[in-house]
């Protein structure tokens, strides 16, 4: 049997989807699956305890180390881990994070496969792209589209195979329980009212001015109305009072985040034109739960273009209003069948095995 010693030492909240993901197609396709992650991680990515190989201590994270001492505590993860685990014994060591500077530094060996997250960003910069070579060196680099495959190969970096982020299980819609929840948050939420609702999960992550715009136009807020739908954003950066807008400023648990994404007929995800050579885990949640969306019409949407039964793309408040209105007139068919073809966004981890069986012939 195929050994995977499967090594996350960044331990993001934001990356357990994806970490389960690969970890149960790894286990799919009948490898033997070893886990090394941060203490308070492994439960979160639900690892049986007999696969846990180590524990990263927490001593190791400080969600306020600043970008150097972060550096130098990824750093000393993985002394940490070299000095207690053989990793040349394995088939496949798969990190599923690395910084470009700290990996080469810290002269890591095996059969090593680095997962790509925005580690492609500022390839132009001459120091980034030196240590990027060094790890290709170290191993090969997964990347989850082959556009960002292509930047890497724009600049000399050829040891890079492409898989997809992969689906997640559906997210469990109990009705009763998400209604209470809901309830205790704003009842318009779950209101009758209301013929289209939207949930804006971010507005201000990527520093781009389009929604203030949105919310501060007048025709588009007096066409929410006229048309009963509801916009629920989550961000703490807004300040508006509307009747159609319901603002979500507090932090919002997991089981209450799915509850609001599960209640919504449409997300819109407005990412700016930066946004590029990476892939949205927000998309890739839509796809997991059949969840239609309204997308900025930017490049990395634009790759995903064949798997819409509709069209889901904005560059203006007059465009997404149309689509709104679109939606609006033909709702019982875009949330009943708004993609195909979802399948292939699974990892089939068959370039990591042509890759592992390169380097035993």
């Amino acid at each position: 049997m195929m050994t995977v010693l499967y090594i996350d030492t960044f331990s993001q909240f934001g990356h357990t989807n994806l970490n389960k993901v690969f970890i149960q197609q790894f286990r799919n396709k009948g490898y033997k699956v070893s886990v090394i992650a941060r203490t308070n991680y492994l439960e979160d990515i639900e690892v049986p305890i007999e696969d846990i190989l180590l524990r990263i201590p927490e001593t190791y994270y400080n969600s306020s180390a600043g970008r150097i001492r972060d550096r130098l505590l990824q750093f000393r993860i993985l002394q940490f881990i070299k000095k207690r685990v053989s990793l040349r014994k394995y088939d496949i060591v798969f990190f599923s994070y690395f910084d470009e500077i700290v990996f080469p530094l810290s002269v890591i060996k095996g059969n090593l496969i680095f997962m790509n997250h925005s580690n492609v960003t500022g390839l132009e910069n001459t120091l980034k792209r030196f240590f990027l070579k060094c790890i290709a060196k170290m191993g090969t680099i997964l990347v989850f589209h082959e556009t960002i495959r292509d930047q890497f190969l724009k600049f000399g970096i050829t040891n890079v195979i492409v898989e997809p982020l992969g689906l997640t299980l559906p997210y469990d819609n109990d009705s009763a329980n998400n209604r209470n929840l809901l309830n205790k948050i704003d009842t318009r939420i779950v209101s009758l009212d209301y013929r289209l609702k939207i949930f804006i999960p971010t507005v201000s992550k990527y520093q781009d001015d389009f929604l203030y715009k949105v919310l501060s136009n007048d025709s588009f807020l007096n066409f929410l109305i006229l048309n009963k739908v509801l916009l629920v954003l989550k961000d703490k950066s807004i300040e508006i009072n509307h009747p159609n807008i319901c603002l979500l400023k507090s932090f919002l648990s997991e089981e209450i985040y799915q509850a609001v994404f599960i209640s919504a007929d449409f997300l819109m995800l407005h990412y700016p034109a930066s946004f590029k050579y990476k892939v949205s885990a927000s998309l890739f949640e839509c796809f997991s739960n059949n969840k239609p969306c309204f997308l900025s019409d930017i490049d990395a949407f634009r790759v995903f273009q064949s798997h819409f039964n509709y069209d889901p793309y904005y560059n203006s408040i007059e465009k997404f209003t149309e689509l709104i209105q679109v939606s609006l007139d033909r709702k019982d068919l875009i949330v009943k069948y708004p993609y195909n073809n979802t399948s292939l966004l699974n990892p089939s981890l068959e370039t990591i095995s042509s890759s592992m069986n390169q380097l035993t012939i």
